[in-house]
């Protein structure tokens, strides 16, 4: 089974996957955790490079998205249980298309609001986005949304004091989707 966290930047993909890395879903079936900004890196990382942000900006959005993509497809030829905390821009037709059509993937949505993503990524030179006026991102969010809204599943915030996720619900969450795996 492969299942992937996606939504905008901020929204709290990876904060999930490491909540969820440690829980009973590791022991129980076997799962591998795969943050793809974290993997990507590992590949595009020159000596000079402190973090992705200056990779994809060493080598170029176009190339970037190229190999994130490449990746994607990878990731669902593998034969083991995973899953992966996507980059806020990883989806494309395509790519929402072929996890959509493989049976043992499942695409979930961590759907957050702007201005909570907005408030995480605000100052964070480690995103180059993050340079972009708020209203600059704002058309971001509500471009690529229409790839998130594809999603076979849509999680919101579980916790409105913490404005997080609750990795246990979505845990549960997983489980109703696709049992123990």
């Amino acid at each position: 089974m492969k299942i992937f966290l996606c939504g905008f930047m901020g929204a709290g993909k990876t904060y999930l996957m490491q909540s969820l890395k440690g829980r009973s879903m590791q022991t129980t079936a076997c799962w591998d955790f795969i943050d793809l900004d974290e993997r990507l890196f590992e590949q595009l990382r020159s000596p000079d490079d402190r973090h992705l942000g200056e990779s994809i900006e060493r080598i170029g959005w176009d190339k970037f998205r190229a190999m994130e993509k490449a990746l994607i497809f990878e990731i669902l030829n593998w034969k083991k249980n995973v899953i992966v905390s996507l980059g806020g821009g990883g989806l494309n037709h395509e790519v929402v298309e072929a996890i959509k059509k493989q049976a043992d993937a499942l695409l979930i949505w961590v759907d957050t609001p702007f201005q909570i993503c907005l408030k995480r990524i605000q100052g964070d030179h480690t995103r180059p986005l993050a340079k972009k006026s708020e209203r600059e991102l704002h058309d971001l969010y509500l471009q690529r949304r229409s790839f998130y809204q594809q999603a076979h599943v849509r999680t919101q915030e579980l916790d409105d004091v913490l404005n997080e996720q609750n990795p246990i619900d979505l845990e549960r969450l997983i489980r109703k989707h696709v049992g123990s795996a």
